[in-house]
C-alpha cells in the first residue's frame, strides 16, 4: 500500500461547506458527525469548512472555530487543530505527530490550508451535545 493511501484510510474528512449551507447549517451537521464518529471510536476528523472569498476567514469557518473551542473547554472534544496555525517546531505539533505519525503526509497539513482543521475526537463524546440528530442549543 502507498503510504499516501494510509491517510485516506486513517482520517476521515467532512466537507461542512459544501453545497453552501448557511454557517449554522454547516457547524450542526459538523456536530452530528462529530459525534457519530466518536461513538464509533474514530480518533482523527478533517473538517473542510473553506477559508472565505474576503481572505480573513469565512463565515462558517468562524462559527465552526468558535464551536470546537467551547467542545475543547466543555472537555466534549481533546483538541483541534486550524491547519494555518500548526508550527512544526511547537510542542504542541511534536505531541500531534508522535500520537498520529500518519498525519505528516497530510498536504492539507502540510500546506497550513486555511480552510481544513483537524479535530482529535474523544472516544466516548457526551451524548447531550446532539439528541435525536437534531443539535441542541446552546452545547
Amino acid at each position: 500500500m502507498h503510504k499516501n493511501n494510509l491517510i485516506i484510510a486513517y482520517m476521515l474528512e467532512l466537507n461542512i461547506k459544501l453545497n453552501n449551507p448557511p454557517a449554522d447549517v454547516a457547524v450542526a451537521n459538523m456536530l452530528i458527525e462529530v459525534e457519530r464518529l466518536a461513538q464509533f471510536g474514530e480518533p482523527l476528523l478533517k473538517i473542510v469548512h473553506g477559508y472565505g472569498s474576503n481572505n480573513i476567514g469565512g463565515t462558517i469557518k468562524k462559527q465552526a472555530l468558535q464551536k470546537l473551542a467551547a467542545l475543547k473547554r466543555q472537555n466534549k472534544i481533546a483538541s483541534f487543530f486550524p491547519c494555518e496555525q500548526l508550527n512544526t517546531t511547537t510542542e504542541e505539533y511534536k505531541a500531534l505527530i508522535k500520537k498520529y505519525p500518519e498525519l505528516i503526509l497530510d498536504p492539507d497539513l502540510l500546506n497550513k490550508n486555511p480552510g481544513i482543521t483537524i479535530i482529535i475526537l474523544k472516544e466516548k463524546f457526551l451524548r447531550h451535545c446532539v439528541q435525536g440528530g437534531k443539535p441542541k442549543t446552546p452545547i
